[in-house]
C-alpha cells in the first residue's frame, strides 16, 4: 500500500509518478490537512498523531508525506521509528512566462527516502 499524504491527488499525477508509486502497491489519496499558522506546537503533535493512527491502519509499505513543515515533520520520524518507508517526491521545474505572467511545470523524476 501505497499512501499519497499530500494537497496532491494521484488523479493528477504523470504516468511516471503513477508507475513509480505503483510499485509499492495499490495507491491511496490521504488528503494533507489543512494546519493553521495559529497551531501550537502541542496543537499540530496532536493532529500528527490522529493522522499517523489513520496511515497505520492501512499497513503502508510506503508513505509520500509532503505539506506543512512541521506537521510533515513529526509524521516522518514517527513513521520512520515504526520503520515505515517514508518518501518526498522529486521534482524538474521548468518556468516560462506568459505576457507578464511567470508559470511553472513541474515534472516527476523520483522518489526519495527521508
Amino acid at each position: 500500500m501505497f499512501i499519497n499524504f499530500t494537497n496532491h491527488t494521484s488523479k493528477l499525477w504523470d504516468k511516471a509518478q503513477l508507475e513509480a508509486a505503483k510499485e509499492y502497491g495499490e495507491i491511496v489519496d490521504l488528503g494533507y490537512p489543512n494546519v493553521s499558522p495559529g497551531s501550537t506546537r502541542e496543537e499540530v503533535y496532536q493532529l500528527g498523531e490522529e493522522y499517523y493512527r489513520r496511515i497505520m491502519e492501512y499497513q503502508p509499505s510506503a508513505v509520500l508525506c509532503q505539506g506543512e513543515y512541521t506537521l510533515v515533520c513529526y509524521l516522518v520520524g514517527r513513521l520512520q521509528e515504526s520503520g515505515v518507508l517514508v518518501l518526498a517526491a522529486c521534482t524538474q521545474r521548468s518556468s516560462y512566462m506568459v505576457g507578464n505572467e511567470k508559470r511553472s511545470v513541474f515534472e516527476f523524476v523520483q522518489f526519495r527516502e527521508y
